[in-house]
């Protein structure tokens, strides 16, 4: 139980005890009043800079002037005509001159205060409770002392971990740098990649236009080519309706040529007279110069069936070589088909890449966007959602002045002599108490979720290291599928042509060809053929259109 100030003690040595108390007390009275000015100021300082115990202090002030002008006035109407009480001529033989002061003080006080609780009406029960109120204020200021101390240690091992944690980020920033540059460097090499498919892309598609006007050029010459052998084979067929004509003419005139044996009727011409000689000698000319006749004939027909000959060689020749552009024509329209294919499959795998790159782009976008959210944390400051900015330093140094501020107006011994009431002492303990509970919370729930965005990076780069992996392993099978159908194609063109070898070692061997550009002259063209031979190949004026179309396809290439 507390005890009651304003009940005197009637146990004489217990109250000796409290008089020595009181005479140490008064001494110490006059120092207090020197520094009633000091305590003045200081409380105007501390109202001014914490406008929360200003109504306190107001209140205080004005219960010191009530107080004081009752003092006054009981002073005043006091009579000192009263009857001594046994305990006072006690305390006289003691001290009577410190009884009579102390004595007056006493009673003074408790004239104070009796009027005071008379004007606001207020009883002993109510003051008691006020002072058991002051006292568990007091025992709950201790408390709150030793909760600020746990909790200045708490920030302190709070401000270390952070500091290790800067040194964490700053490892992982330094991490997630490297990780973009790396990132960065294998866009860059993608677009390279890109361009140099687009640039090859450009080049197959020439060389499919450079294949497909040489296909055309290739059907124009087969055009020609059946053209001529058309000619070539009406003519053939108009000799070989001759040939039977001059065979069985040639085959008479040998009959006739033929000398008659000399038999008994020929050695009786012998001995015929003048006139017959005459007459055989006119016929033997005229037989001589019939069979030069003959002879030349003969010679001719020759020639024509030497040409023939030559003509159906060359048939031959030109029906091979009409066969070879056919094949040729053919091996460029598998060619290009090929090529055909092999560009839808370089599109496709182009398509699939750049459908990486944009995803690649789209995690690179998220990535930065998540970084830009957390640059918002500075090195000491945490940007709030409203836009105020915290300094744990700062505000850690301001609560230990605050608590430093409220022990020192606890020790003040005015504060302690008024009665203050401490409700607001209070509530201002109760606001710093939740503003650290609140940074507190914070500043875990931050920790929490750097740990946690940190956890995740962690899995998205392993699944894009996966990612990665799965995409290099489908485009080495991929390679290696390419180069096993180019292999089969290879082996199936080189079974080709070793059979067209094969083909050729029956015929023999011919001569280069020499191609010239021929004027338009249809008049003389069976006369040139004829001089040629067989040795050379007919060539038709047309060639100069195919000169000029080769020398448009150069243009437009370069």
């Amino acid at each position: 139980m507390i005890d009651n100030p304003f009940q005197f003690e009637r146990d004489p040595k217990k109250f000796t005890n409290s008089l020595e108390y009181d005479r140490n007390a008064i001494e110490e009275e006059d120092d207090q009043k020197q520094q009633t000015r000091l305590t003045q100021l200081y409380i105007g300082k501390s109202a001014s800079r914490y406008g929360l115990l200003r109504k306190l202090e107001e209140q205080t002030e004005k219960l010191a002037v009530e107080r004081d002008l009752v003092f006054s006035q009981d002073f005043k109407s006091k009579s000192f005509n009263v009857k001594p009480d046994p305990i006072t001529c006690h305390l006289k033989q003691f001290n009577p001159r410190m009884l009579e002061k102390n004595y007056q003080d006493s009673l003074q006080k408790a004239y104070k205060i009796n009027s005071i609780l008379g004007e606001k009406k207020e009883t002993l029960q109510d003051f008691v409770e006020k002072k058991r109120e002051i006292c568990l204020t007091n025992l709950n200021i201790l408390t709150k002392k030793e909760e600020t101390n746990r909790l200045e240690d708490f920030i302190k091992n709070e401000q270390e971990s952070l500091r290790a944690r800067k040194l964490y980020f700053k490892n992982d920033c330094e991490l997630v740098k490297r990780f973009m540059s790396e990132v960065k460097s294998q866009a860059d090499q993608a677009a390279i990649l890109a361009d140099k498919e687009v640039r090859r892309k450009e080049e197959v598609k020439v060389e499919v236009a450079r294949i497909l006007a040489q296909i055309d050029r290739l059907k124009l010459q087969k055009s020609k080519l059946q053209d001529e052998y058309d000619k070539l084979d009406k003519y053939r067929q108009f000799l070989e309706k001759i040939k039977q004509h001059f065979r069985t003419k040639f085959s008479e005139i040998e009959k006739d040529i033929i000398l008659p044996q000399t038999t008994p009727s020929s050695k009786k011409a012998l001995f015929l007279t003048g006139v017959n000689v005459l007459q055989s000698e006119i016929r033997s000319k005229e037989q001589i110069e019939q069979l030069q006749f003959e002879y030349k004939q003969n010679k001719m027909a020759d020639i024509v069936i030497e040409i023939l000959d030559a003509i159906e060689e060359g048939n031959l020749r030109n029906m091979q070589n009409q066969r070879d552009a056919e094949e040729e024509i053919e091996q460029k329209k598998r060619e290009a088909e090929h090529l055909k294919q092999i560009l839808t499959i370089h599109q496709k795998e182009n398509e699939q890449r750049f459908k990486i790159l944009e995803k690649q782009y789209i995690m690179h976008q998220q990535y930065q966007q998540e970084l830009q959210k957390q640059e918002k944390v500075d090195q000491n400051k945490l940007e709030f959602a409203e836009g105020e900015n915290l300094d744990m330093d700062r505000i850690g140094k301001r609560i230990i002045e605050i608590y430093s501020d409220v022990s020192k107006k606890e020790q003040d011994p005015l504060i302690k002599k008024l009665g203050i009431d401490s409700k607001m002492l209070k509530l201002t303990l109760n606001q710093l108490e939740k503003i650290v509970l609140e940074l507190s919370e914070y500043k875990l729930q931050f920790l929490m979720k750097s740990k946690q965005d940190y956890l995740d990076a962690e899995k998205k780069i392993n699944l894009k290291k996966k990612e990665q992996r799965q995409t290099n392993q489908k485009d080495e099978e991929k390679k290696k599928q390419i180069i096993e159908r180019r292999r089969k194609k290879e082996e199936q063109m080189a079974n080709f042509y070793r059979g067209r070898k094969d083909m050729r070692r029956n015929y023999p061997a011919e001569k280069v060809v020499v191609e010239e550009v021929v004027e338009d002259n249809d008049e003389n063209d069976d006369e040139k053929y004829f001089q040629e031979y067989y040795e050379l190949v007919y060539v038709p004026s047309q060639k100069i259109d195919n000169v000029s179309q080769s020398q448009q396809l150069q243009l437009q290439q370069q």
